[in-house]
């Protein structure tokens, strides 16, 4: 939302505020809640105190620098690692309990007057590097230095012994394995000699080829075979006469293959016969009965072809069942003849087999024979070559202390409960409700703004807020009450001026009664005829601020125990301002307000005066308020900077709207002036002549601008 502040100066406003209401409104929290902070800050430097005290104590640091690096390969079987993990392995071997107890040893020994103490040791190494740095901590300043030495040079050592024994140890099973393997060779070579004697493979593999093209010969038969007889079987399931080329499929059976096609060409001549006796027939049918001899002649022939049809049938049947079962006796041969022919070229194919198998154990021995020796010949040099590259660059350094930060985090314990402080008190200022400026009082109602009156500071010595005088020297203060007194005089109400006037607030302290009693001696100022009532018949004030008597009053006149002429007094100072008290106390004000009395005394007064101003009590606080607002002719609504809620302001209102009332508008009290949404017409205190000022320029420039710089706050005024 845009809020805009006169035709050139616009705001950014969040959730209603702008930041430089937020700002204010942080500072003014900051000003009241000053021991939120100071209490956050002492806090944060008590934790980091106590952090202090309870911390175990200081321990020392020795370092160490070792190179680990470049291992020389002699050939195969040399002693290696993998090289992936071969630095993770020597900064695990650095740290390893072996490691450790060892080098515990080694200190005692060389030095029995140190007791042993914990010391913890810490490996790091370097990105992209071998080099490994190795810190030693502990409580005591003179054992981790030896401690470390001791690590660093049993680490040296057994990685020796290690590369010693490991090199033994290949050797020795290197050898082993050479003599096995000359051994094996030998006895493949007398198994190979031995199978030549007594099987050549060259014919072997001469009768497993002919032997393989016999299973495939006998297999396509067995093939070939197997699809007549699924013919056969189909053709079995059918009634009609099967011709030749369907029957007989392999032609070594020529006596079957004859009587097929005899008997089929008898088939068929029978078929075309009974076609054309059945087309005589239907021709001779149409102009013949059907017991005439011609019809009874043709169906006769016609039923003997049939007979001759089914006689033909019978013996095409048996004629095929009779080759199925030849067919499948022929198929039982073949397969029993497969199956010594697969049995013959196994034994042929596994023969082959074992003699490629000893050629290859031959060749397979002769190759890791030579390897071996090479490999025995490698691990003789390496054993008296040192295969790692591992020096010490650094030796352990004299153990330091760590760098006390006691203060440094006391200082920061100091700062982050600050923050805290801060972010709280923000927190408080996000969440308050509270208006902090004229733009957040615009965005929350509808109701027109008619007059702000500034923060004014009391001058030292002073008690409490003066009432504006005649020629009051707080400029700003003054032309705020005159501001709104042209809102009043100019006010645009259906060309009726207002002269009952109903000041009031949400809840006590927002400064009514005083901006009420200034108003109305800005009014006489300007030659009203004003008359001040106290309304707030349970706790008025204006009879303190004005310094006159408080009884008889208002109250006194409502019950009908005195007359208006009675209870109104006459300010010495200001002839046109006459004021009326709350008189004495009652308990029930707002029913005397709704009384009749209210509304006699009100015609009595109203032509008597040009301006009539109640000051009564808090909406929220009393319904004094609502009772007596319906008979005004319009209400004044007070809100205070910084202290009226949001939520108050609109509850009042709602109020007020409820009762019908007419709300003339609100009074900004006690508002930041020096904010850009203040009107700048206010800030130009120069402009206004003072005792001080000379009609020469004798006096210099300096004693001006002192002039013009306002004096340091002090104190505020407190609210009416």
């Amino acid at each position: 939302k845009q809020l805009t502040n006169g035709p050139a100066t616009t705001s950014t406003v969040i959730l209603g505020r702008t930041f430089a209401t937020l700002r204010r409104n942080f500072f003014r929290m900051l000003k009241r809640r000053w021991w939120m902070l100071l209490l956050t800050i002492v806090a944060g430097v008590g934790i980091m105190y106590a952090f202090n005290i309870v911390k175990p104590p200081p321990e020392y640091t020795s370092v160490a620098r070792v190179m680990v690096s470049g291992k020389i390969a002699m050939g195969a079987g040399a002693y290696t690692e993998d090289g992936m993990a071969y630095y993770g392995t020597q900064a695990e071997l650095l740290q390893s309990r072996a490691i450790l107890q060892l080098a515990q040893n080694r200190v005692s020994t060389q030095h029995p007057e140190l007791k042993p103490v914990e010391t913890k040791i810490a490996v790091q190494r370097s990105m992209a590097a071998g080099i490994f740095t190795i810190r030693a901590t502990g409580p005591d300043p003179t054992y981790p230095k030896l401690f470390l030495d001791a690590v660093v040079n049993e680490y040296l050592q057994f990685k020796r012994n290690l590369r010693g024994e490991t090199s033994d140890t290949l050797l020795a099973a290197i050898t082993q394995q050479v003599y096995r393997t000359a051994e094996e060779f030998k006895t493949t070579q007398a198994n190979l000699a031995d199978f030549q004697k007594t099987n050549n493979l060259v014919v072997l593999q001469d009768q497993a080829a002919n032997a393989a093209f016999s299973l495939s010969k006998l297999n396509r038969q067995l093939t070939d075979m197997r699809f007549d007889s699924q013919l056969i079987d189909n053709m079995l399931k059918t009634d009609d006469m099967p011709d030749l080329k369907d029957i007989v499929i392999n032609d070594a059976d020529a006596n079957a293959k004859s009587t097929f096609s005899s008997r089929s060409a008898d088939y068929i001549s029978a078929l075309q016969k009974i076609r054309t006796l059945k087309i005589e027939l239907d021709d001779q049918s149409r102009y013949l009965k059907p017991k005439h001899p011609k019809i009874v002649r043709l169906n006769e022939d016609i039923q003997r072809l049939q007979k001759m049809i089914l006689v033909f049938k019978k013996e095409s049947r048996e004629a095929l069942q009779n080759r199925r079962a030849a067919m499948t006796l022929e198929m039982a041969n073949l397969e029993a003849s497969i199956e010594e022919v697969k049995l013959r070229v196994y034994d042929i194919s596994r023969q082959v087999s074992d003699a490629e198998k000893l050629k290859q154990d031959i060749d397979r021995s002769s190759k890791l024979y030579e390897q071996l020796l090479s490999t025995m010949k490698s691990v003789d040099v390496n054993t008296k070559i040192d295969q790692e590259n591992i020096n010490i660059l650094e030796p352990a350094s004299p153990a330091f202390a760590p760098t006390d930060y006691s203060t440094l985090r006391l200082v920061g314990g100091g700062v982050l409960g600050m923050l805290v402080g801060l972010a709280i008190i923000g927190l408080l200022v996000f969440l308050d409700d509270k208006l902090g400026s004229m733009n957040e009082l615009r965005s929350s109602t509808d109701v027109e703004i008619v007059g702000q009156i500034p923060e004014i500071q009391l001058t030292p010595g002073t008690n409490g807020m003066e009432l504006l005088a005649p020629e009051d020297t707080r400029h700003e203060y003054a032309e705020a009450y005159r501001n709104l007194r042209s809102s009043l005089l100019f006010m645009d109400t259906d060309n009726v001026r207002p002269k009952t006037i109903l000041v009031t607030s949400c809840v006590p302290n927002e400064g009514k009664s005083t901006v009420t009693s200034n108003l109305a001696r800005a009014m006489s100022f300007a030659g009203s005829k004003v008359l001040l009532i106290e309304g707030d018949l349970r706790r008025g004030r204006l009879h303190k601020l004005f310094n006159v008597l408080n009884e008889p009053g208002l109250s006194d006149v409502l019950q009908g125990r005195k007359k208006f002429s009675e209870t109104v007094q006459i300010l010495d100072d200001n002839p046109n301002l006459h004021f009326i008290g709350r008189g004495t106390k009652v308990k029930n004000p707002g029913e005397q307000f709704l009384s009749s009395a209210m509304d006699r005394f009100l015609r009595e007064v109203y032509n008597q005066y040009d301006y009539i101003l109640i000051d009564s009590a808090p909406v929220m606080a009393a319904d004094d308020t609502t009772s007596l607002a319906p008979k005004m002719d319009g209400v004044l609504f007070v809100v205070r900077s910084g202290f009226t809620s949001i939520r108050s302001l609109n509850q009042s209102l709602e109020l007020l709207e409820k009762r019908q009332v007419k709300l003339l508008g609100i009074i900004y009290n006690r508002a930041d002036t020096t904010g850009a949404e203040y009107g700048s017409y206010y800030k130009y205190s120069e402009y206004y002549i003072t005792d001080d000022d000379q009609p020469d320029n004798s006096k210099d420039k300096k004693s001006k601008k002192d002039k013009k710089k306002p004096a340091e706050p002090q104190d505020v005024a407190a609210a009416g």
